[in-house]
């Protein structure tokens, strides 16, 4: 229940920003993009295996990755509010993001916990050990990135 409730709120938190960037479409066409990035990332790094995975996890991931470009963009930071909207920034592009020092921090913590996680066989919560899909978090971050730049309309002055 706490992997269900984190997901839960890191939707709200960045798939709320994603749906008003995006508009409703496009924001299912990237949810759906996400979880079959997640889904094949996982069958690719287990497979043989007889496992079965719930969750949504590789979408959650997606657009984590997919709202840093507003995020940082402008140099502001996650906690400062969007002028005119969220709809309204330039979103950062691919080389800007790549060269914004506290995006790369962001998605390095980002990494190094979920890659924590995947080595350590998961996350111990109440005394058990709840196991984490780190593959389909991977595989859905990076889908959900390039994506972004694949939907996002571009800012809209009103």
């Amino acid at each position: 229940f706490s992997h269900l409730f984190s997901n839960v709120l890191w939707l709200v938190v960045f798939g709320g920003l994603l749906a008003q960037r995006l508009g409703t479409w496009r924001f299912f066409v990237h949810a759906a993009v996400c979880a079959a990035a997640g889904a094949a990332a996982a069958l690719v790094f287990n497979w043989g295996a007889h496992r079965v995975y719930i969750g949504a996890s590789g979408i959650v991931s997606g657009q984590l990755a997919a709202a840093t470009p507003l995020i940082f963009a402008g140099g502001r930071s996650a906690a400062q509010g969007f002028r005119g909207g969220v709809t309204a920034v330039a979103a950062l592009t691919p080389l800007e993001l790549l060269t914004n020092s506290r995006a790369l921090i962001f998605f390095a913590s980002w990494l190094a916990v979920t890659l924590f996680t995947g080595a350590t066989g998961g996350l111990q919560t109440g005394g058990e050990t709840v196991s984490i899909a780190w593959d389909s978090h991977l595989g859905g971050f990076v889908a959900g990135l390039a994506a972004f730049y694949l939907l996002d309309p571009g800012p809209v002055h009103s």
